[in-house]
């Protein structure tokens, strides 16, 4: 019986090819690692805010006049430099709101020339404001108490959040305090949210306060702003423009709030799904399609007399699918690839050829965003033996 199995399982994989007398092996096509996904049906459009290139390059023309000096380390270190510069701009005001229409240049203007002090809605403004000219993904986002319906002044405070592709992550700065959070054991940078997680799960002790200045007594100023922060833990706002739905994650209260310190909140839609505001940004998804694809399965079958299972697995080899592909690319902005070890290829085509004929396969494809700036790597690895 054994010998019998034996046999069985070898006509699956080996077949004889009598022109020549030559044995096939069933090379089968195999993925053995990915991070693809379908990343292109995951709407950001309500989520954050994407400001018009005119008015990014007129403020990268401002800075250029001032003493900002853009870092070319890594994302976090070229974040952490911008966030330490807007900090030190001007002394926080909290009762001092600039004109609706202002945006971070505008506010820039105002304290360079007129010495004039903003509130934490003004360094948040001016640091999305800054990351957007140099690419990154960034949102201002509203902190709120559990008391910000009718609990009187100061139940919010303003923030931001930034896309990190060198992390694949969300990730929160406070641009008032020049401040961000990271887990002890982990050290990366953790989004608000993950803030709010860690408290919950009575792992704040190992939640680290970092400081892009040094600050003069860093124990206590870290203990006060753990105080400080934890009392915002309510809910949290995001949004893609003044006028735009407030999408509203709630965290510690279970309360859907329409008023903010007794005053109108308008267009606010509450979830108690972070995913719904936590999505993967700049993110490719790589689709495959068989080059040399035959579907006329009738006709193989009778040009091969296939008659039954047995039949079918013993003459796959002389049908099988080979890794020959046409790539497509969602969603359908500019992006680069390679092979491989290969160099990074840039292509505004939708689509590129990619034969998998080797025994051990790499395909990776990666976003560039109009600032230049890529996204996290998508990769596929396929093996075909």
């Amino acid at each position: 019986m054994g010998k019998y199995l034996f046999l069985v399982n070898l006509l699956m994989s080996l077949t004889i090819d009598f022109a020549t007398g030559a044995e096939m092996h069933l090379k089968k096509i195999v993925v053995s690692d990915t991070n693809n996904a379908p990343y292109f049906n995951r709407s950001s459009d309500y989520i954050h805010e994407e400001l018009k290139p005119a008015y990014l390059k007129k403020l990268k023309s401002y800075l250029a006049t001032t003493d900002f000096k853009p870092n070319e380390g890594h994302e976090l270190e070229q974040i952490t430099a911008a966030m330490a510069w807007v900090t030190k701009q001007w002394v926080h005001n909290g009762m001092n709101q600039p004109p609706g229409h202002f945006r971070g240049l505008d506010i820039l203007k105002k304290v360079h020339q007129k010495k004039i002090q903003y509130r934490c809605v003004e360094y948040s403004l001016v640091l999305s404001d800054i990351l957007q000219a140099f690419g990154f993904v960034t949102r201002s986002v509203a902190l709120r108490s559990k008391n910000v319906a009718y609990g009187g002044f100061g139940q919010g405070h303003v923030a931001i959040e930034v896309w990190i592709n060198d992390l694949n992550k969300w990730a929160f700065f406070d641009p008032q305090f020049g401040t961000y959070l990271t887990d002890q054991k982990q050290l990366l940078p953790l989004s608000f949210y993950e803030a709010f997680i860690m408290k919950e799960q009575n792992r704040w002790p190992s939640l680290e306060v970092r400081f892009v200045h040094s600050p003069k007594d860093p124990k206590k100023e870290s203990l006060d702003y753990k105080k400080f922060v934890a009392e915002y833990f309510g809910h949290m706002t995001v949004s893609s423009g003044r006028n735009s739905p407030r999408i509203s994650l709630k965290l510690g209260s279970a309360e859907t709030s329409l008023t903010f310190q007794g005053m109108a909140s308008n267009n606010q839609v509450f979830t108690n799904d972070h995913k719904d505001i936590y999505p993967e940004m700049n993110r490719a998804t790589i689709l495959l399609n068989y080059k040399d694809e035959d579907r006329n399965f009738q006709e193989k079958m009778t040009s091969l007399n296939i008659q039954s299972n047995e039949d079918y697995l013993a003459n796959m080899p002389k049908f099988a699918a080979k890794p020959h592909f046409l790539v497509r690319v969602m969603p359908t902005q500019n992006y680069e690839y390679r092979r491989g070890n290969e160099k990074w290829k840039k292509n505004k085509k939708p689509e590129f050829d990619w034969n998998a004929t080797e025994t051990e396969n790499r395909l990776e494809v990666r976003l560039i965003n109009q600032y230049g700036r890529p996204g996290p790597i998508t990769f596929m690895n396929i093996s075909y033996r």
